[in-house]
């Protein structure tokens, strides 16, 4: 950024050896803004063609032109991209520099947030830059329809027999919409329990439990481990609590779960941790991505179109039913239960008391 070939003096921008151009067509800017976070409700969130620089530290707001500019670059943002896909930037920041300001802002869906980014924007509030393309803030970006996600069917799904099948998602405990991901699948484990496991995602250093939220989600992810491999009965009644509060003292006791057992497990290297690792190389097997993923007899499921359809385009793509309906039709002697009808609305997000939630879809990575 600090070549002068590439900045006008004026502090408008230029790429270099090109002089500015108009804004481009939404297909190309679409290339830049590439996708995170992709489930089953369509979330989008433009992140890797920002320019990346550390953020100015404070709020450097002033009453001049400065707010101005803070709030025409939030509200083109939104208005040509965030709140398309239920989503809002939030001002952090905004501080001069090269010659342009510098707006940072963090990107919520509901009250989780999904990610802080920056863009550089010209002192006249005009034109900001975004990798190697100047965007006009006076131009709208058309709105463009969603393209279906190619729709696979059940018998496109790996089949395995009742008794081999299994479902597995991965997710981290402390995760928004790993949380969501149990709480789907917890009415789907009482009638497909010997067909699911959850699984974590994480890793080991120096014997020790790593986590991407820190030490205390690495210490629950563990819990739950230790409960699924040695008190496997307990792992749901204990999960069911777990995501309503977060209350782990409270749960272990309503769960009636054995805690000697369970801190032998957890202090022991041979055990807990070993089985943790054993989590970890599969997740690295399978190529896992964010918390939750889906793997469906050892391929990577994704959530299928056919058993989220409801979902591609409302809030109800994770529910039960959906899940259910995934898994059984990855089971080539389909049993009864298959046929039972699970509640097809979402579910919440986080921790929850009630459960009700829009079942959007998104992930912690």
């Amino acid at each position: 950024m600090e070549n002068t070939d590439e900045l006008k003096s004026n502090g408008k921008f230029a790429v270099k050896g090109e002089s500015k151009k108009p804004i481009l067509g939404f297909v190309a800017i679409a290339a830049v803004f590439l996708v995170i976070g992709v489930l089953a409700g369509g979330f989008f969130v433009p992140q890797a063609g920002l320019v990346s620089l550390p953020t100015a530290s404070g709020n450097a707001l002033d009453s001049g032109n400065s707010a101005a500019v803070a709030e025409k670059t939030m509200k083109y943002l939104n208005d040509n991209f965030f709140s398309r896909q239920g989503a809002e930037a939030k001002l952090s920041s905004i501080k001069e520099e090269f010659g342009m300001y510098n707006v940072a802002f963090d990107v919520y869906k509901e009250t989780v947030l999904q990610g802080s980014m920056n863009v550089y924007v010209s002192k006249d509030g005009k034109d900001a830059l975004v990798a190697s393309q100047v965007l006009e803030l006076d131009t709208p970006v058309p709105e463009q329809p969603v393209q279906p996600a190619e729709e696979l069917k059940c018998e496109d799904v790996t089949k395995a027999s009742l008794a081999e099948a299994k479902m597995e998602a991965f997710i981290v405990s402390n995760c928004p919409f790993g949380l969501q991901a149990q709480r789907v699948l917890a009415p789907v484990a009482k009638l497909l329990g010997n067909n699911i496991v959850v699984r974590y995602i994480g890793s080991v250093e120096n014997g020790k439990v790593i986590s991407m939220h820190g030490e205390a989600e690495a210490t629950e992810n563990l819990r739950q481990i230790c409960i699924r491999e040695e008190q496997k009965d307990l792992y749901w009644p204990y999960v069911e609590c777990y995501i309503k509060e977060g209350n782990t003292d409270a749960c272990l006791v309503e769960a009636k779960v054995d805690k000697t057992g369970l801190d032998s497990c957890m202090a022991d290297p041979l055990k807990g941790v070993k089985y943790a690792q054993e989590d970890f190389d599969l997740a690295t097997k399978y190529a896992v991505g964010g918390s939750p993923t889906l793997v469906l007899n050892g391929v990577s499921a994704s959530e299928f179109a056919f058993a989220t359809a409801k979902g591609i385009d409302s809030a109800n793509a994770r529910s039960p039913d959906n899940f259910k309906n995934l898994l059984c039709c990855g089971i080539s002697d389909q049993p009864d239960s298959c046929n039972t009808k699970l509640a097809e609305e979402g579910v919440a997000t986080g921790f929850s008391t009630t459960g009700a939630g829009t079942g959007s879809g998104g992930s912690c990575s």
